[in-house]
């Protein structure tokens, strides 16, 4: 899937990723923008994947869908922040507890049986990258 952010290289084992701007702006290995990139990808990763869930009312696919949004909205809100600073770490901090709520509710579904273990493997392989960049980056 061409998401429009270029190429990812491994360059550190830690982190895992090093971004090149399709743009052609210089190389960039700034985590947060990283993390906000594969956050992305979970939210944009969620609409096929909320969509194979039945239509029930307690709206677990509405849930996701905000929570997987919320992500990369709160990263990209702590970004301009003086990295380092309190209101950096609060957003990120709850980037991280979002990416805790959407694993809960990809747990729920799998359980319920709305969601085959097959289906979920992407999703699961992008929340896990996001939550370990966050993990990287919320207090540095």
């Amino acid at each position: 899937m061409d998401n429009g952010w270029g190429k990812r290289k491994n360059v550190c084992s830690h982190i895992g990723t090093h971004f090149v701007c399709s743009h052609y702006m210089e190389c960039m290995s700034d985590q947060r923008l990283i993390v906000w990139q594969y956050a992305a990808d979970l939210a944009v990763e969620m609409m096929p994947f909320t969509k194979l869930l039945p239509l029930e009312r307690y709206g677990l696919s509405a849930q996701m869908r905000r929570a997987a949004v919320s992500i990369a909205s709160n990263i990209a809100e702590g970004y301009p922040r003086k990295r380092g600073s309190e209101d950096h770490r609060q957003f990120m901090r709850i980037a991280l507890g979002s990416t805790s709520e959407l694993e809960t509710q990809v747990i729920i579904a799998k359980r319920t049986g709305f969601i085959r273990d097959t289906d979920a493997e992407k999703v699961e392989s992008l929340l896990d990258h996001v939550q370990r960049l966050l993990g990287c980056v919320r207090f540095r």
